[in-house]
């Protein structure tokens, strides 16, 4: 499975991007801001980096572009609830491979890793 960094400054957002991701074997890093994420990236290889857009210091928009300019293979998947999209809009043009609109379902989020990992969809175990 993946190797999966979610930047968000919501410990609750987090948790649960966190818990859908292992719950379909993917190992999974969490970090609460920007910083954190260019730091992480710089010595580790992720298969995905999944960040919210809206976060106080570095947004995700200019986590995507240190991404962009310093870890190119990296693919981005920006997640957000602001604005009415514009800000997923705006995140495509800098570089981010897909883009999902919170509020999310597990299936959507699961269906928007699988498409950019190129893998067929996984789904988790009923419960």
């Amino acid at each position: 499975m993946a190797l999966i960094l979610i930047v968000d400054d919501e410990d609750y957002i987090r948790s649960v991007i966190e818990e859908i991701l292992r719950e379909v074997g993917h190992d999974v890093v969490t970090v609460r801001s920007g910083e954190e994420a260019v730091r992480l990236c710089e010595g580790r290889r992720f298969d995905l980096v999944i960040t919210d857009l809206s976060m106080p210091g570095m947004d995700g928009l200019e986590l995507i572009h240190s991404l962009r300019s310093s870890h190119e293979q990296v693919p981005v998947l920006a997640v957000s609830g602001a604005f009415d999209g514009q800000f997923l809009k705006v995140a495509t043009t800098l570089g981010a491979v897909g883009t999902l609109d919170k509020p999310f379902t597990p299936n959507g989020l699961l269906g928007a890793v699988d498409k950019i990992l190129g893998k067929q969809p996984k789904r988790p175990p009923a419960h």
